[in-house]
């Protein structure tokens, strides 16, 4: 009676853990999975094993899965195009602050030639040679060429829409 007692405890023990181990199957999986998702694997499914609320779990919890993944392309996508906005705030901040130096150079350049063209043609007018008369129309020349370089650089850096307008090409 005893060793029929204890084999049927046994027996009744296995029949016990092999029902507790079919029945939470569907969970560990399901565990699994969550677990392959929070490392970031959204290729993991979970097969619908049966009709009832574990195989609705299963079906939801794929369901899940497919959004969390097309989350996770959007987001992905979001930052890639706030990273290149951010690449291009960069680069224009960069070119203002070369408009700016530039035209704080143009300006600092443009007092001096305006002094060498007015001492230039101050020579010129003055009793000269015109071997030297020749040598300062060339200085007032390379002035005035400077003197338009200067206002092409103003030009550039000021910050204002650019407008159309007629012109005549003569």
């Amino acid at each position: 009676l005893v060793s029929i007692g204890v084999i049927g405890s046994a027996l009744g023990s296995i029949i016990v853990w092999f029902v507790i181990r079919r029945l939470t199957r569907p969970l560990r999986a399901l565990r699994d999975s969550a677990e392959a998702i929070g490392r970031g694997d959204f290729s993991r499914r979970i097969e619908r094993f049966s009709n009832d609320e574990c195989g609705d779990l299963a079906e939801e919890f794929n369901r899940m899965t497919t959004y969390l993944q097309t989350s996770r392309v959007e987001l992905e996508r979001a930052t890639q195009l706030v990273h290149d906005t951010q690449q291009q705030l960069i680069q224009r901040e960069k070119l203002s602050a070369v408009g700016q130096f530039v035209a704080g150079v143009a300006h600092e350049l443009n007092n001096p030639l305006t002094s060498v063209v007015g001492f230039a043609e101050l020579l010129q007018t003055n009793g000269v040679d015109e071997r030297t008369k020749a040598h300062l129309e060339r200085i007032v020349q390379s002035a005035h060429r400077c003197h338009k370089i200067v206002q092409s650089l103003l030009g550039f850096a000021r910050q204002h829409q650019p407008e159309r307008k007629l012109v005549l090409l003569h």
